[in-house]
């Protein structure tokens, strides 16, 4: 039993001994006790229940501590917290053998008890163990860094192979696979066994004697045999096969020796034509001195009979082929049969010969050598048959040939651009030559002209554009003619007068301007009109080619910015008194009345500082549609009808609309900020034809439809209708109006109001 197991036994009967006096009753209380119960260390245990009331740290619910004293009143002493301890007889902090009980370690013992040698203080779980040839188990994990598995006296960690006796240190090092003397190498240049390698740097199996290596195995780039003589080639090595190349392939220390492999045949060529003679032969790698590689020389002693010898006719074989003047001979002539003995052979009957042969001619060209008539000097005829034996049977050039015209588009006439000629019509030829279009069938002398189509129906070379055939095209489709129905007929608005007309120079536009002009149109009389913003009344005057002026009655107090004249020749304006915008049409007389009235909300950029908001342009179609600009809005196109003077506005756009014009093709041109566009009135749809760099001002069209803008950048642009491109036409100064006169000048009135206006023009081609 341990030491402290017989202290607890010991204090357990000390207790059951104790306190053996007279027992007191249960009920019976002392004469001071009033009957609660007694508590003297407070610790909340009565002293009925607390083993020891006099100590607070003494109760039932106390934690047992290794104090020799009963804390938890259980009966036992120091349970559940004694340590165990273990005899260190050595020192090194690990115990053994059996351990004991106690609070404390006793002086000698340790907690630790894996010690598995407690007499050595060198052996213990933290030892280290280094030495692999100790058998000691220093570190007590039950096993040593010792081991000799194979029993050569060579301990494992000294032992490459532990597990061959024949392997270790002191082993003798052969050629097999292993590291046999441990010395890190295996199979190395010292085995007992190695043998003798030589560098073979070409690969062809013989090494470099000169260049030699010990070693178990052939190393990379060496070989077992020795001998070659240039191991920078492959091909020349002893078991190479010698060939004439100025090398000793075979290593034999003989170059070229005639017995080499490739060694020729070589033949004595004594006349030195290249040709040497059968008869005499030798081998060799070069050619001996007069002899060649050739041995079909037929007679070596004429320099001039070979087998490259050309066969002539002259007596003898110089070929060498065995014949004697043979039909291939290069001088030998073909002949040709001439059975008709017209002069002409048959190419089909050839005779090749050095002499010509009976009934043969030298010529080849009889195409039927049964007929004497038919030769190659014969004339071809239209008669079926090929009389001059060219191929062709009564060819186009036959002496009795038509002519004939292509007629691509089977209308019956021909193209006169493509004769042909023939015995017969080719196909798709006729005899006729005056088709003017031999791609439309629709389009040849025989069919009725459709005018304004673009096409020459009946190939009469006239104007499609001129129906009434008075030399001037129709004025829709670029001419000058206005009704092209009436070959007399030079009326309307826009329609070039006649040629004879000359309309109003600028000197005296200059010299009969109104004070204060402000707009110019032209009529086909060739005479100018000039409205005028003069304060007081205001006019249009007109002023004829002579310089006659006569006036057209204006309003009291009005602004006449825009004019223009309806296709009826009178004189329509647009005008305002300072708030209200009117459009006025000239009436039977010389009178200008209102057709209609309208407030304007702004008005046009130039004509703020000149006009105070009147529109700045107005143009009349043939629909009597006066159409103006900003009537009711800065960006709306209104139409007045001055039949019957109602108002409607068709378009509305973003920016200000500065320049209305009817084109000659009737078609109405507006402009709007930069843009240039062309207005479908009838679908009340626009489409922008030109954006310029700056805002266009006043537009005019010529009779060729190009367009003609003045923009606020001082410049006069040129609009071309054919290719839609514009270019500048001139650079000017100030505001100003454009206007096209009747004889086709482009003419500007350069405003200055209220002061005379001045003006400029450029003359324009058709």
């Amino acid at each position: 039993m341990s030491r402290l197991a017989t202290l607890t036994l010991l204090a357990l009967t000390l207790a059951a001994c104790k306190d053996e006096g007279p027992s007191v009753s249960e009920t019976a209380l002392p004469p001071t006790d009033s009957g609660a119960a007694v508590d003297n260390d407070g610790d909340g245990v009565p002293s009925d229940e607390d083993c020891d009331d006099d100590d607070a740290s003494v109760n039932p619910s106390a934690e047992e501590l290794c104090d020799d004293q009963d804390n938890n009143c259980d009966g036992q002493v120091d349970e559940g917290v004694l340590g165990l301890w273990y005899a260190d007889g050595d020192g090194d902090g690990y115990g053994a053998g059996e351990p004991v009980e106690a609070c404390t370690a006793p002086e000698g013992y340790v907690a630790s008890a894996e010690d598995c040698d407690d007499a050595r203080a060198e052996v213990n779980p933290a030892a280290a163990e280094t030495d692999c040839a100790d058998p000691t188990d220093y570190n007590c994990d039950g096993s040593t860094g010792f081991a000799d598995n194979d029993g050569d006296g060579f301990p494992a960690c000294e032992d490459c192979d532990d597990g061959d006796g024949a392997v270790n240190p002191d082993g003798v090092e052969i050629c097999d696979g292993l590291d046999n003397n441990c010395d890190g190498l295996t199979d190395g240049a010292d085995a007992l066994d190695a043998a003798t390698y030589y560098q073979d740097r070409d690969g062809d199996s013989y090494g470099d004697v000169d260049f030699a290596e010990l070693a178990c195995a052939a190393p990379e780039g060496y070989a077992a045999q020795a001998g070659d003589c240039d191991d920078g080639a492959a091909a020349v090595n002893p078991s190479a096969t010698e060939v004439c190349n100025s090398l000793d392939d075979d290593c034999d220390e003989a170059i070229d020796e005639d017995d080499a492999a490739d060694a020729g045949a070589w033949y004595t060529d004594n006349d030195g034509d290249g040709f040497g003679d059968p008869g005499a032969a030798q081998l060799a790698c070069e050619a001996p001195e007069g002899s060649v590689a050739d041995a079909t020389d037929c007679d070596d002693a004429e320099g001039t009979v070979n087998p490259d010898a050309a066969e002539v006719c002259d007596g003898q074989d110089n070929n060498c082929d065995g014949a004697v003047d043979e039909d291939s001979a290069v001088d030998a002539a073909t002949w040709y049969s001439d059975a008709d003995e017209d002069g002409f052979g048959d190419a089909g009957a050839a005779i090749v010969a050095c002499e010509q042969p009976s009934g043969a001619v030298a010529d080849a060209s009889d195409c039927d050598d049964g007929q004497g008539a038919v030769n190659p000097d014969a004339t071809e005829r239209c008669d079926g048959q090929d009389n001059d034996c060219d191929g062709d049977v009564d060819e186009p050039d036959a002496a009795d040939a038509s002519t004939w015209y292509g007629d691509a588009d089977s209308d019956g006439y021909g193209d006169a651009g493509a004769p042909v000629l023939g015995c017969d019509a080719p196909s798709g030829t006729v005899a006729d030559a005056t088709d003017c279009d031999d791609g439309d069938g629709g389009v040849n002398p025989g069919e009725a002209e459709v005018y304004y189509d673009g096409v020459d129906a009946d190939c009469d070379e006239a104007s499609d554009y001129d129906a009434d055939g008075d030399g001037d095209d129709a004025e829709l489709y670029g001419g000058g003619d206005c009704d092209d129905g009436d070959a007399g007929a030079y009326t309307g608005l826009n329609c070039r007068p006649d040629p004879g007309c000359v309309s109003v120079s600028l000197t005296t536009l200059a010299a009969k301007d109104p004070t204060g002009g402000t707009d110019l149109v032209y009529d086909d009389s060739c005479a100018a009109y000039v409205s005028t913003i003069i304060s007081g009344t205001d006019y249009v005057y007109k002023i004829a080619a002579d310089g006659t002026v006569s006036i057209i009655t204006g309003y009291s107090n009005y602004n006449i910015p825009a004019m223009t004249l309806s296709p009826a020749g009178k004189v329509v304006v647009s005008h305002n008194d300072n708030s209200t915008n009117a459009v006025g049409q000239q009436g039977s007389g010389a009178t200008i009345g209102n057709v209609v009235n309208g407030t304007f909300t702004t008005g046009s950029s130039w004509a703020i500082g000149f006009m105070n908001y009147c529109s700045s342009s107005i143009a009349v179609d043939d629909a009597n549609c006066a159409w103006t600009p900003n009537f009711s809005g800065s960006g709306t196109l209104v139409c007045v009808n001055l039949s019957t003077s109602a108002k409607s506005t068709l378009l509305t756009f973003s920016d200000r609309i500065e320049g209305v014009y009817i084109g000659p093709d009737g078609g109405l041109y507006a402009s709007a900020g930069k843009v240039l566009y062309t207005v479908n009135t009838s679908a009340a749809s626009s489409l922008a034809l030109y954006t310029a760099s700056a805002t266009i001002l006043d537009i005019v069209v010529d009779y060729n439809g190009d367009v003609y803008l003045e923009t606020t950048a001082n410049e006069i642009l040129h609009y071309d209708a054919s290719s839609a491109t514009a270019s500048t036409l001139a650079t000017v100064s100030g505001d100003g109006k454009l206007s096209i006169s009747p004889d086709g000048r482009l003419v500007r009135l350069i405003l200055n109001p209220p002061s005379a206006a001045s003006y400029q023009e450029w003359t324009l081609g058709d």
